[in-house]
């Protein structure tokens, strides 16, 4: 789905714009699983000059893990790829509040107020590693930050609310093909 074209441009291009436009991003790098069906992604991301990682299928939380590992970050800035409409503004305002409040977990997914598909997470490196030694559900390792969020006496976790109404009932994904 995120090589559907959009206009003129995969689903993948408008994420990966979106967010290198992001303040306070130095690289975006694709994670994509090491299942046959993501070669095509993969030759994507190489025909267009984009980092990338690959990983494990079902296991996002140790995609993402790998992921920072292997290039090094201390805070890592989680979108998903089938969020054509992400706003790097939204964003940089998450990371804005996770830099403001030191946090360890910043998102605007915590209270859901925003439309489903500007999803952003920051998230503190150390705990994104404890999340991966520590997370056993299979619900915990598919969506990679469940258990950070079940966790929050433990975390400091900041939430971005939408400043104007709470748009949440709104879709601006592409999850299943009839939202394509």
């Amino acid at each position: 789905k995120v090589l559907l074209d959009l206009g003129n441009i995969k689903v993948l291009d408008w994420v990966y714009r979106a967010a290198s436009k992001i303040i306070g991003v130095d690289e975006v790098v694709v994670a994509i699983s090491k299942d046959k069906t993501d070669d095509v992604i993969e030759k994507h991301c190489k025909k267009n000059n984009y980092l990338f990682f690959r990983g494990e299928k079902e296991d996002v939380l140790s995609r993402l893990y790998n992921a920072a590992k292997k290039f090094n970050v201390d805070r890592i800035v989680r979108v998903t790829a089938d969020c054509p409409f992400l706003d790097p503004r939204v964003c940089s305002e998450v990371i804005l509040l996770y830099d403001n409040q030191n946090s360890d977990y910043a998102s605007n997914t915590v209270l859901e107020t925003w439309p489903d598909g500007l999803d952003c997470e920051v998230i503190k490196f150390k705990v994104l590693k404890e999340a991966y030694f520590k997370a056993f559900l299979p619900s915990d390792r598919e969506h990679a930050t469940p258990w950070i969020k079940a966790n929050n006496y433990k975390f400091n976790i900041t939430n971005l609310i939408c400043p104007y109404k709470n748009f949440s009932k709104f879709r601006w994904t592409l999850d299943r093909y009839e939202d394509y």
